[in-house]
């Protein structure tokens, strides 16, 4: 009884406090902490009401007293800016946006906690660690984009340039990367929810050369009505066009264009050096996939294009971004199918994809930075390219998604291929 007493009241204290924080976010007009008030008070309550077996009850306590704390800071930071109490000036707004945004790390882990519970979600460590950091940049790249867009649409001025934004996004990725290793070590240490605790019915025992085969049956299976003669020759003549722009690098002794064409190259043939080693190669509507990106890719600069035609750029992005999210929904289908521990319902598979692209993005973003930074190339124009690069990848994602809709793959074909091992 005495236990059931201390519940409610930690219980009601959660939800007082995201309600004030809700309540001071929507005097100021503040749909930003707001939405992350409402979503605090669904999963801290879905969370708080998780009844676990007797043995799992003391480490689940735990966990529930720190979620909350975790959401603690970043909320009341919010809160005290909504007051109006502190001017809401430069600074302020910058570290109010990181907090945010590892808030949002903290969400993501109690997202997962809830569908190990309440669906037929199943993760094991190294995807729980994978969707918290995802999450966290994703949530990063949202907040630094839609800053942007307040400053060019309402004249405000979240974001001073290039480099500012720049650096939120290194900050946001090492945090990100440090929480998941905050959280690793939550499941390694409390063995009383799913994620750490899961065992498979069967398992797949072959090494790393026979689950890279493995993966290839499923995607031949997968795209099998898309595998044709012509598509393969097309990507050929691609890859012979990139190889072109490697040999023009050499003749015109240029190590910028020598470089990116010769980069481009390997990964348009990366397909052919996988099947080497393996003795299978991947679908032709796969070649053709990877060697489009990689044309427009190898193009761009060496050519001048990127000056030339204003558009190119965001083609470049769209185009890999429609790649990035065939290979990673592919993947994700896959494991799926495998008899380990990991089910993503149908429901949740787009949702995760998107959530995929915009991490890789900023990743890429931060290179050309880097690169910018210490070797002067002149990759980023500013932060209206960062930004529209940023979209442009989403764009391309939710382009491959409606793709592979209208393409009526058959999603049962890994059935038998689960089914032969598992036997």
């Amino acid at each position: 009884m005495k236990e059931e007493s201390s519940e409610f009241i930690f219980q009601f204290f959660a939800s007082a406090f995201g309600v004030i924080v809700l309540f001071l976010a929507a005097l100021r007009s503040d749909l930003l902490l707001s939405f992350l008030s409402i979503v605090f008070l669904v999963l801290m309550n879905k969370t708080l009401d998780i009844e676990p077996e007797p043995y799992r009850k003391y480490c689940l306590k735990n966990l529930k007293g720190d979620l909350f704390f975790w959401c603690f800071f970043p909320l009341l930071l919010g809160a005290i800016g909504a007051t109006g109490l502190i001017d809401m000036y430069f600074y302020f707004v910058f570290f109010r946006d990181i907090a945010f945004t590892t808030l949002a790390g903290v969400y993501a882990f109690m997202l997962l906690v809830n569908l190990e519970y309440y669906t037929d979600f199943r993760a094991n460590r190294p995807f729980t660690l994978y969707f918290v950091v995802m999450v966290t940049m994703t949530s990063g790249a949202i907040i630094g984009v839609s800053r942007f867009l307040q400053d060019v649409y309402l004249g405000t001025i979240f974001i001073s340039g290039n480099t500012h934004m720049m650096v939120f996004f290194i900050i946001i990725t090492i945090l990100s990367v440090a929480f998941a290793v905050n959280i690793y070590g939550y499941i390694k240490t409390y063995e009383f929810f799913p994620i750490s605790s899961m065992t498979s019915d069967f398992r797949i025992k072959m090494n790393f050369r026979e689950r890279r085969a493995d993966f290839l049956d499923f995607l031949n299976e997968l795209f099998g009505k898309y595998d044709r003669p012509s598509f393969m020759l097309a990507a050929r003549v691609l890859q012979i066009c990139i190889l072109a722009t490697v040999i023009y690098g050499v003749y015109m002794r240029s190590i910028v264009v020598f470089s990116w064409s010769a980069f481009s190259l390997m990964f348009a043939i990366s397909p052919d050096l996988f099947a080497r080693r393996i003795y299978k190669r991947a679908p032709s509507v796969l070649y053709l996939w990877i060697a489009v990106s990689t044309f427009i890719f190898a193009f761009g600069r060496p050519m001048g294009f990127y000056t030339r035609f204003p558009f190119w750029s965001g083609l470049t992005h769209c185009v890999t971004g429609t790649l990035v999210g065939v290979l990673v929904f592919s993947l994700l289908v896959y494991l799926n199918w495998l008899p380990e521990d990991i089910y993503i319902p149908p429901y949740l598979l787009v949702a995760v994809v998107l959530v995929a692209i915009f991490p890789i993005g900023v990743i890429w973003e931060i290179s050309e930075f880097y690169v910018d930074t210490l070797y002067g190339r002149g990759l980023q124009e500013g932060v209206f390219d960062t930004t529209t690069d940023l979209l442009c990848n989403f764009l391309g994602t939710v382009i491959s998604m409606c793709i592979l809709l209208l393409m009526k793959l058959d999603w049962t074909a890994r059935k038998a291929l689960a089914e032969g091992h598992g036997g």
